[in-house]
């Protein structure tokens, strides 16, 4: 029996959580009311805000829809349903306009609107199986698991100068930094790197999975000069995330808990890392800095793709309210002092 996700908090997004669960700590800390109110504000509305910009989105192999939910997991509805152009879907994209989904199934890459409408096949040849997406500015990747991966324009033509990588044996998972592809070479339990027009293959990564590197590694993402992969634990069982560096170098071989187990895609937004639970139907919210669990959320089925569209991050007018608040807070706490001082 499969145990449930490790969760090392109890927190929650919810901003008034937070502000329960801190209240009589602060209190002690900061008996100023005014500093108090400026210091629950600053984070409720950073909160707040993320949660009203950026969405979820998840694809649902066995059932072949995408699941919509909000960023603090509430909301989850079936935002493309079965019974279209959808089967198996795996990698899932989303910019500020349209949603990217590899389905495997019909060997196509599709686009649809943000909101589910307009589906369109993108792409419907040469590929066979794909799953992993990435995105570089205008340039699309397609990891086509018979073989390496193949770059397209976001309008679904071939990408000119783009030379496709077929020396790879079963790719699941792409991400992209500044300058490079990255490729989770699932079958031969290594990482390659490519510059992003598909010269300078290097394996970066190799060993991962134990004893058992079919299938692993497989979710990968990448943030700034750090580099995240799912694969299977030593232990051969549980699965877990380790972060490396863009040389490979190895950082925290266990960033995720291996207690986690059934860890699959990943995606990373606005100081958080997504994941999605396969085994329990459920995604779950990360620390980017520390790894430590933030919140599981149900999406429903056999979850596998993960994206967020929507930095979850304040917005510029979010900074001027929070701004606000804090010399608000500020103000009330020198005329407290002020009176006081009169009053000796």
């Amino acid at each position: 029996m499969r145990k449930a996700p490790l969760r090392r908090t109890d927190h929650n997004l919810n901003p008034r959580f937070i502000m329960k669960k801190s209240s009589s700590i602060l209190q002690r800390l900061l008996p100023s009311a005014g500093l108090r109110a400026a210091l629950f504000v600053v984070p409720a509305l950073s909160l707040l805000a993320a949660t009203a910009s950026a969405q979820v989105y998840i694809t649902n192999r066995n059932a072949h829809t995408v699941t919509e939910v909000n960023l603090d997991g509430t909301g989850a509805f079936t935002l493309i349903a079965s019974g279209g152009l959808m089967s198996n879907p795996y990698g899932i994209l989303a910019t500020s306009s349209n949603l990217y989904v590899a389905s495997a199934s019909n060997d196509s890459v599709l686009r649809y609107n943000l909101d589910g409408t307009n589906g369109t096949q993108l792409i419907s040849s040469g590929l066979y199986n794909p799953s992993g997406l990435a995105l570089s500015g205008s340039s699309l990747f397609v990891a086509n698991a018979a073989a390496g991966s193949l770059g397209y324009n976001l309008d679904g033509s071939v990408a000119s100068g783009f030379t496709a990588i077929t020396d790879l044996n079963g790719p699941i998972g792409l991400a992209t930094s500044a300058s490079n592809l990255f490729v989770a070479n699932s079958s031969g339990g290594t990482v390659f790197r490519y510059n992003l027009d598909g010269t300078g293959g290097t394996e970066i990564i190799s060993g991962l999975g134990g004893s058992i590197p079919l299938g692993s590694p497989f979710g990968i993402a990448v943030s700034g000069s750090r580099l995240f992969v799912t694969h299977v634990a030593s232990n051969d069982v549980s699965t877990t995330v380790s972060e490396y560096d863009l040389l490979g170098n190895l950082v925290h071989g266990s960033f995720i808990d291996p207690g986690s187990s059934g860890i699959g895609a990943l995606a990373i937004d606005g100081g958080y890392l997504f994941a999605t639970l396969p085994a329990f139907g459920q995604y779950g919210v990360y620390n980017l800095d520390t790894g430590v669990a933030i919140q599981f959320a149900n999406a429903g089925g056999s979850v596998y793709g993960i994206a967020v569209n929507g930095s979850a991050v304040p917005e510029p007018s979010t900074y001027a309210a929070i701004a606000g608040a804090a010399v608000l807070g500020f103000a009330a706490w020198r005329r407290r002092r002020t009176v006081q001082s009169a009053a000796k």
